[in-house]
């Protein structure tokens, strides 16, 4: 056979090599559906929990003060307790332990984060309830956390801010 009657078997070929790999997913995937990760939060009207069992945390393991690990990037929809969110990057490199740590807004209400480890980029903490991914946390609250003109703050588990954020 010359070379140019062999080029429609190997597209041929391809194509249904291509058809039979996603069909094996798709059988795949129905058989084994992806399980969602989700981090019980106990929250109580929107504040820190007290009397809540909590790992006990070595402030020998903090970052120092001066050295800037998070930062509050944006608040997005303040005032708007269904879609509110926070954006917290990871700033640095390695594996940061939030477990404790938690942001305040204006009236002293804190969200603390659950058993929580960033290794980079960022992870968002929404007002409202739902169900915790690894890069989304939610506080459980039915009223708006932030409100425009305020701040946001992050504390780590030893009381020491990180990061301070002006709602515009």
């Amino acid at each position: 056979m010359k070379r140019k009657n062999w080029l429609p078997f190997i597209i041929l070929n391809i194509i249904i090599s291509a058809v039979t790999t996603l069909i094996v997913l798709m059988i795949w995937n129905r058989a084994h559906p992806p399980q969602e990760l989700v981090i019980q939060v106990p929250v109580e009207n929107g504040v820190r929990v007290q009397g809540q069992s909590t790992p006990v945390l070595n402030p020998a393991t903090l970052p120092p003060l001066e050295e800037e690990v998070m930062d509050i990037r944006t608040v997005i929809a303040p005032g708007d307790a269904q879609n509110e969110f926070v954006i917290l990057d990871r700033l640095g490199e390695g594996a940061l332990t939030l477990t404790g740590w938690y942001l305040q807004n204006q009236n002293g209400q804190q969200f603390v984060f659950p058993e929580f480890q960033i290794l980079q980029g960022s992870v968002e903490v929404y007002s409202r309830a739902g169900s915790n991914t690894v890069n989304k946390l939610f506080w459980g609250t039915t009223e708006s956390m932030w409100r425009s003109g305020e701040s946001v703050r992050l504390f780590d588990f030893a009381g020491q801010e990180r990061a301070v954020y002006q709602i515009p």
